[in-house]
C-alpha cells in the first residue's frame, strides 16, 4: 500500500511538473545553487504557518506558501492535508488538493514555497524530505522547514532552495542550499 501511496505522489508531482515546464511565464529566479537568495515572509503568512503546524502536532503538517512570480514576497500560506502513511515522521500532500494548487499558482503567476513541519526534529532536510521533494524542486522556489523540537511555542524556521540537478546534485542526491528568510 504505501509503494502504490508514493506512486501516486510521484504522479502527481510529476503532472504538476510537466504542467510547469509548459508555461511560458517562468519564475525571473536562476538556478544556479551560487546566487545568493533571499524570502520575506509577511507576519500573517508566518502565523499561519506556525498555527496549522501546533494544531497538527504530533504529526508533520504541510502547506503552500504563494508569492507574486519574480519577487521574493511570500504573503498567503495555504494549509494541504497530510496523507502520509505515517504523518508523525513524514508528508505527504494531498494529491488532489496539491495539483489545484499548483495549477492555480501558475495561472495566476504566482511563485511556490513548500512547508512542512518536524514535530520532534530540527528544521534541517531529512533523507526522507529529499527522497520526496526531487520532483518538486523544478516547481518550488524552495521549501521551509519549521521546527517545533524546543517548544510548541517556539517553532524554528528554516528556508532552503532545493537542486536535483546540477554541479552540486544529482536526481538520487539532491542539494539544499540555505535560503535567508526575512519577516516584514
Amino acid at each position: 500500500m504505501q509503494n502504490r501511496s508514493n506512486q501516486s505522489q510521484r504522479q502527481s508531482y510529476s503532472q504538476s511538473f510537466n504542467l510547469f515546464q509548459n508555461q511560458s511565464q517562468r519564475s525571473s529566479f536562476t538556478d544556479s545553487a551560487t546566487d545568493p537568495i533571499c524570502a520575506t515572509i509577511c507576519t500573517s503568512a508566518r502565523k499561519a504557518i506556525y498555527a496549522h503546524g501546533r494544531s497538527q502536532l504530533p504529526k508533520e503538517s504541510c502547506g503552500i506558501l504563494l508569492g507574486l512570480n519574480g519577487s521574493t514576497h511570500f504573503d498567503t500560506y495555504v494549509p494541504i492535508a497530510n496523507h502520509a502513511a505515517d504523518p508523525i515522521h513524514s508528508f505527504r500532500p494531498d494529491p488532489a488538493t496539491w495539483t489545484n494548487i499548483v495549477m492555480s499558482a501558475i495561472s495566476n503567476q504566482q511563485q511556490m514555497i513548500l512547508v512542512h513541519t518536524h514535530p520532534s526534529t530540527p528544521p534541517v532536510p531529512s533523507s526522507a524530505d529529499a527522497e520526496g521533494l526531487v520532483l518538486a524542486s523544478g516547481l518550488m522556489y524552495g521549501i521551509i522547514i519549521v521546527s517545533f523540537q524546543l517548544s510548541p511555542f517556539s517553532p524554528q524556521l528554516r528556508a532552503y532552495r532545493l537542486y536535483s540537478t546540477g554541479r552540486e546534485a544529482s536526481f538520487d542526491q539532491p542539494y539544499f542550499q540555505p535560503i535567508q528568510v526575512n519577516y516584514d
